[in-house]
C-alpha cells in the first residue's frame, strides 16, 4: 500500500522523472549487454526476456565450439582434382563442418562448377561435379550408400574413423569410399556451470541434425528433464519449437544469430563487398537524382 501511494504521489508530482527512467534504464541495460557479448534489437527486448520459461539450444555451433581444432584427412592423399570436386561441394552447404573443410582446402585447391546437387538434412551433401557423383557425410549415410551398391570399399570405409566424439565427414567419390574428414569435438567452455544454473529454473531442450551419439553426454550436461532431440530438419527444429510454444511456454531458441546468418549468406549478402553503412549512402545519394530525371522528364513539352 505504501509503494502505491509513493508512486502516485510521484506521477502528479513529477511525471517527467518516470517518463525518463524507463529509456534511460534500457538503454543502460542494452549497453552492459553488449559489452557482454549480448547484441539486443532494443530495450523493449528486454520485456521479453523476462518473462521466457524455456530454453532450447541448437548444437552445432552453438553448445560445440566450431573451427577449434584442425581437420585432419584420413585416407589415401587426395589429388588436385579430388580436392577441388570436394571443395566444390562442400561450399554449396552452410553446415560448420562444411565450412571447415571448405577452408581446408582453400589453398589447396579452386572451386569448379559443378551440376545438379542436394543436401539431406542429418545426413550430408550430394552432387555432380565434373560429370562424376561425389557424396560427403555422415559414416551412417555413406554405409548406407555403399550397402545398396554392395561396393568393395565397404571394408575400407569400417578402418577409417576418429574417436566416438569426433565429428566425421566421409567422401564417396565415383560410387567408392575415398576415406574421410575428421574434427574433434570441443563444447563451449563453461556449459557445466551454464546448465547446472538453468536446469532449475528454465524447461531445457537440445535439437540437433545430427547423429544421437553424443546423446548420453548432453544427457547428464542439460539435466534428466531436459528433452533432447536429434537427427532434426530445420522444419522438425520449428515444429519443435511450435509445440511448446503451444503448451503456453516462452521459449528463447539459442540460434537466433546463426539463422540469421544462414539468411544473409543465402541472399548473397556474404559476397557483398560494400558494408551495409556505405550501401545506405549510396543508396540515399541515388535518391535525389532519380527523382531529378522524373521531374526534368515531366517538365518536357510535347513537340508539336
Amino acid at each position: 500500500m505504501a509503494v502505491k501511494a509513493f508512486v502516485s504521489v510521484l506521477i502528479v508530482a513529477c511525471p517527467c522523472a518516470l517518463a525518463l527512467a524507463a529509456p534511460f534504464v534500457f538503454g543502460t541495460a542494452v549497453r552492459a549487454l553488449h559489452a557482454r557479448g549480448w547484441h539486443l534489437k532494443n530495450g523493449t527486448v528486454l520485456e521479453s526476456l523476462a518473462l521466457i520459461d524455456s530454453l532450447v539450444f541448437d548444437k552445432t555451433g552453438t553448445l560445440t565450439a566450431t573451427g577449434v581444432s584442425p581437420v585432419r584427412w584420413i585416407g589415401p592423399p587426395l589429388t588436385r582434382d579430388e580436392s577441388q570436386r570436394i571443395r566444390s561441394l562442400a561450399e554449396q552447404s552452410l553446415h560448420p563442418l562444411s565450412i571447415q573443410i571448405t577452408r581446408f582446402l582453400a589453398n589447396d585447391s579452386e572451386p569448379v562448377i559443378l551440376g545438379n546437387y542436394r543436401e539431406i538434412q542429418g545426413c550430408g551433401i550430394e552432387g555432380t561435379v565434373d560429370a562424376l557423383p561425389v557424396a560427403l557425410g555422415s559414416r551412417r549415410w555413406i554405409m548406407d550408400a555403399l550397402t545398396r551398391e554392395r561396393s568393395a570399399s565397404l571394408a575400407a570405409m569400417n578402418e577409417v574413423g576418429g574417436s566416438s566424439l569426433d565429428h566425421e565427414v566421409h567422401v564417396l567419390m565415383g560410387g567408392a569410399y575415398r576415406g574421410a574428414f575428421v574434427m574433434e569435438a570441443h563444447r563451449a567452455p563453461g556449459l557445466q556451470d551454464l546448465f547446472r544454473r538453468l536446469e532449475p529454473r528454465y524447461a531445457l531442450g537440445l535439437l540437433s541434425g545430427d547423429q544421437d551419439r553424443e546423446r548420453e553426454l548432453f544427457a547428464r550436461l542439460l539435466g534428466p528433464r531436459a528433452e533432447l532431440r536429434f537427427s532434426q530438419s530445420p522444419f522438425d527444429k520449428l515444429e519443435f519449437i511450435a509445440s511448446w510454444q503451444q503448451l503456453g511456454r516462452k521459449v528463447l531458441f539459442a540460434a537466433g544469430f546463426f539463422a540469421a546468418f544462414l539468411w544473409s549468406v543465402k541472399s548473397g549478402q556474404y559476397r557483398d563487398t560494400v558494408t551495409p553503412p556505405l550501401r545506405v549512402l549510396l543508396e540515399e545519394t541515388n535518391v535525389p537524382k532519380r527523382k531529378q530525371e522524373k521531374s526534368s522528364s515531366s517538365r518536357r513539352q510535347p513537340q508539336t
